[in-house]
């Protein structure tokens, strides 16, 4: 992950793309300021077996609009740190004020 990434005011995109095979991204801690104001990370396809991990305050602390949309390959996995989240839709999970959208699926 770059040493900072902050978007704008529209939807922005981390890309992820030409990462090695089993690379994990720890975006859980919500008090690291690295991304910030990024709705929207795109895995890129051919990333198979990465991983992404995430925890409801971390995705409120990246995306000003506390939803966060994924794109992800097969093979790839969304993780979510804490027990509590909920299937809310056929992609979409909920904890809290907290919304991942796995575009992937």
């Amino acid at each position: 992950m770059p040493a900072r990434a902050e978007g704008g005011l529209d939807t922005d995109t981390l890309s992820l793309r030409g990462l090695a095979s089993g690379t994990t991204i720890d975006l859980s801690d919500p008090n690291d300021t690295r991304l910030r104001a990024v709705e929207a990370i795109d895995t890129g396809i051919g990333n198979a077996g990465l991983r992404l991990r995430l925890s409801s305050a971390a995705v409120e602390a990246i995306s000003d609009s506390d939803t966060l949309r994924v794109t992800a390959g097969s093979g790839e996995t969304i993780e979510f740190v804490e027990a509590g989240w909920t299937l809310t839709g056929s992609a979409t999970f909920q904890r809290g004020a907290a919304t991942v959208i796995d575009d992937g699926a």
